[in-house]
Parts: C-alpha cells; structure tokens; sequence
C-alpha cells in the first residue's frame, strides 16, 4: 500500500524504455560486437605475452646467476622492459 501511488509511474517508466530499446536495437549490436571484439584482443594479448615470456632471450639461467642446482630461471633486463611495456602504460 505504501508504494501503489508510484505504480503508474514506474509502469511509464518502463514504458518508455522498452520503447527506446526497441527504437535503437542497433545499439544493443553494436554493444555485442564491441565485447567480442574485446574478448579476442584480450585472449591474442594474453597468448602473445606468454609466447613472448617464454622466448629464451627474455630469461637468464640460473647457472649464471648462482651456483643453484635448481632448474629454476628468472627474467632477464631485457624481459623485463618487455613485461613492463606489456603491463606498464597503455598511452605513449
């Protein structure tokens, strides 16, 4: 009872979306196209900086680092930038 003054102009409300929607389908297109778009550069991102981050040039063995017997291997200076060109800032 509290609320049924408000009915008419939510139902108005909701009338009047449905009709834009309706009016500008395209949009909702347009809105679906944009995410798939943003899904594949962001799966081909996500491959090309592991691709890159496996290169052998972008690591340094752990032989030349330390006498360590493990076949564990860090990034290299040159991995480095890369990643953090990868990662860092969007806008040069």
């Amino acid at each position: 009872m509290a609320v049924k003054k408000r009915i008419p102009y939510a139902a108005c409300n909701l009338k009047c979306a449905i009709t834009i929607l309706k009016a500008n389908l395209g949009l909702g297109f347009i809105a679906l196209g944009s995410m798939m778009g943003l899904l594949g550069y962001s799966f081909s991102w996500f491959l090309e900086f592991a691709s890159t981050m496996q290169l052998d040039a972008m690591m340094e063995s752990a032989s030349s680092m330390s006498s360590s017997s493990e076949d564990s291997s860090d990034l290299s200076a040159a991995g480095g930038i890369v990643a953090f060109l990868f990662i860092g800032p969007t806008k040069l």
